[in-house]
């Protein structure tokens, strides 16, 4: 069941998703400026929250792990505000932007080896976000495959070239991405 939110709560969201970030910012002592914008209308439909900080490090962490639990706790906060099918995305001096782009190069760089080889190419640890930028910026290549294995936290992606003739025969030798 979609939780509805009457039409004059929904008009001013970006407003409030605004303040309850600000607010949050200044209960853990972080000097920032906040900037939302409203994608309800998108396939995925969120709030993306973007903070501007001198103080990135300490809000990003170790791989995006402060990053992570930020957003959680901005969603836990405005769980009571935010309609159920719309999500809440933070960003820290884009840092989630560059990962994104890094992540997409990255993929196809290892596409592109996946093939020149034959080897199954192994990815790094990602979490499930990560992992599915990977798996959609690789969808359209006609020559791999991605599949995901392990158990988080340290669950990676396999690239294989597609071969028809040995398609799902698990002949392929793995080579890490590095």
């Amino acid at each position: 069941m979609t939780k509805k939110m009457p039409q004059e709560q929904t008009d001013n969201l970006v407003e409030k998703v605004n303040a309850v970030a600000e607010e949050l910012l200044v209960k853990i002592g972080i000097e920032g400026t906040v900037f939302c914008r409203d994608h309800r209308k998108d396939d995925s439909p969120h709030v993306w929250v973007e903070i501007v900080t001198e103080h990135s490090g300490l809000l990003i962490g170790e791989r995006g792990a402060n990053l992570r639990a930020l957003e959680h706790v901005l969603r836990l906060l405005l769980r009571d505000v935010l309609p159920q099918e719309c999500r809440c995305l933070v960003d820290v001096n884009t840092y989630r932007l560059r990962r994104m782009e890094f992540l997409k190069k990255m993929s196809r760089d290892a596409a592109r080896r996946a093939v020149s080889s034959q080897h199954a190419i192994t990815l790094e640890p990602m979490n499930a976000m990560e992992r599915r930028i990977v798996h959609m910026a690789l969808v359209e290549e006609t020559g791999v495959e991605t599949t995901s294995v392990g158990v988080d936290p340290a669950r990676r992606i396999v690239i294989r070239p597609r071969d028809p003739m040995l398609a799902g025969a698990g002949v392929y030798q793995e080579q890490s991405a590095q």
